[in-house]
This record gives C-alpha cells, sequence and structure tokens, in this order.
C-alpha cells in the first residue's frame, strides 16, 4: 500500500511538474508542489562558495544555475524549443518524451502547446542558489505563488533542470505527509 501511494502522488506531481516544464509554466509547478516544498527545506546548506558562482565578467549562458533557468524560462517563453531543451537533465528529457508519447504527441508539441497557454506568465524571481557539486538548488518565487526550490545537475559542462529529481522528492514526502494526517485526523491505522 506504500507503494501505491508513491504512484498516486507521482501521477498528480507529473501532471503539474509536466506542464511546468513544458511550458515554463512557474505558477502552475508551484500550486502542484508547493505541498511538499515545504519538507524540502535544506537547512543544512554549508558554505558552498564555488568559483563558479560569480559569472558578471563572462555572462556565458547556463554557466550558473540560476543563468540555466532564466535562459530555459526566456527560451521556453519565446517559444524557442530546442533551445529549452538544452536546459533540461538527459533524464528530464527521458521522463518528458514517455510523458508525450503517451498522450500520442511529440515533446515539441507538448512543450509549444503549454507555452501557448501561458504566454502571459509573468517572469519569477530566482534566489538563493547554493552548488554541490554537480549538482544544485534555486528558489523560484512566481507573484502571488509559495516558494519552489529548483533542482538542477551539471551535465555536459552546463546546468540543466533536474524536473526528474524534484518529482522523485515530491513523491518520497507524500506518503509520509499523508500519515501524519490520518493521525492528525484519527484515522491512524496501523
Amino acid at each position: 500500500m506504500h507503494s501505491m501511494n508513491i504512484k498516486l502522488s507521482m501521477k498528480r506531481g507529473v501532471r503539474g511538474t509536466f506542464l511546468f516544464t513544458l511550458a515554463l509554466a512557474l505558477t502552475v509547478f508551484v500550486a502542484a508542489c508547493s505541498k511538499n516544498a515545504n519538507t524540502g527545506n535544506s537547512s543544512n546548506s554549508t558554505n558552498s562558495s564555488n568559483s563558479t558562482t560569480n559569472t558578471s565578467s563572462t555572462k556565458s549562458v547556463g554557466s550558473s544555475p540560476t543563468d540555466a533557468l532564466k535562459a530555459y524560462y526566456d527560451a521556453a517563453k519565446s517559444k524557442d524549443m530546442e533551445t529549452a531543451k538544452r536546459y533540461l537533465s538527459h533524464a528530464t528529457i527521458q521522463m518528458m518524451e514517455d510523458i508525450a508519447k503517451g498522450q500520442g504527441k511529440t515533446l515539441d508539441q507538448m512543450m509549444k502547446e503549454g507555452a501557448d497557454r501561458d504566454v502571459q506568465m509573468p517572469t519569477p524571481e530566482f534566489s538563493n542558489e547554493k552548488i554541490d557539486g554537480d549538482t544544485a538548488t534555486v528558489d523560484i518565487k512566481a507573484p502571488n505563488q509559495p516558494l519552489v526550490t529548483a533542482q538542477l545537475v551539471k551535465e555536459d559542462g552546463m546546468w540543466k533542470l533536474a524536473v526528474d529529481k524534484m518529482m522523485g522528492k515530491a513523491g518520497e514526502a507524500h506518503p509520509e505527509s499523508s500519515n501524519e494526517s490520518e493521525k492528525e485526523n484519527g484515522n491512524d491505522h496501523h
């Protein structure tokens, strides 16, 4: 039964996370994932000031996690799907292609449809970049939405959005939070 909760959570999370990734609809992603965002606060962040954090002189796109998110956002919003895909991890692209196939569409079709729906979306704020080796997190705050922490990985020398890792954390948090709410409601069946 425990794995069934994870599967249900993943199916719900896939829809919200997939829309975010396809259309860069940060507001949709935030709404879908905000229930699990609080469990992922990284208070264990040590002082991780890597040499890659100062990009003011070389401003190459994707040179920092925040730059990669901004470049991805701009490309998706302008419907430049080839560029947008450059800022997605290999595992994220594979996951998205599988979902698109399941809906009888190509990944590019799904991304363009999402961008069409969310063309009016305001630009979010990116902050609190934390780098730990080849992984990083960046906080994303869209207007009128709760804060979400995006996960990124470094692949091929570039920072890329790792939606697959974000979904994994959301799926892991769900069973614990549902057990907590069952206990609060007096429905502890253990």
